[in-house]
């Protein structure tokens, strides 16, 4: 298992997630690959409407990274971080079908069960990634 990659939000099953991709990373010694999406309502992202919401939420995801990396440095994990903007479970299924994950590491729920968007039992990004991705998937 030598490549993880980790779904990151600001919810804490999210930051439990990596918590359990590391303890993972340190025993296989892998790599890991956390990536972010921010979704938004379907339109066009060049569009002048989206700057602000794309700005703001990059800004967010930035320092969400910043802690991520540095979780991994100090556990002796090499690491990278990536923000996409789109449908989140598209992304991370894409993201790791090009980069030949070992293992996706999410949480049950993201952000949207805590506000009260996701179903009750697994989250909506979690159930389908899990449903379609190639690689294994496991739910913290």
């Amino acid at each position: 298992m030598k490549k993880i990659l980790v779904g990151l939000d600001e919810s804490r099953q999210s930051h439990k997630a990596l918590d359990y991709a590391i303890n993972l990373g340190k025993k296989f010694k892998s790599r890991i690959f956390v990536l972010s999406v921010a979704g938004f309502p379907a339109m066009d992202v060049s569009n002048n409407l989206m700057r602000p919401y794309m700005e703001d939420n990059t800004e967010l995801f930035k320092a969400l990274h910043k802690n991520a990396l540095n979780k991994l440095k100090k556990a002796g994990i090499k690491g990278e971080a990536f923000l996409f903007f789109g449908l989140p479970y598209e992304s991370i299924i894409a993201f790791s079908d090009k980069q030949k994950m070992d293992l996706i590491v999410l949480g049950k729920h993201g952000k949207g069960l805590e506000a009260g968007v996701e179903s009750f039992l697994v989250g909506s990004t979690s159930k389908i990634v899990s449903e379609r991705a190639k690689a294994p998937v496991l739910l913290v």
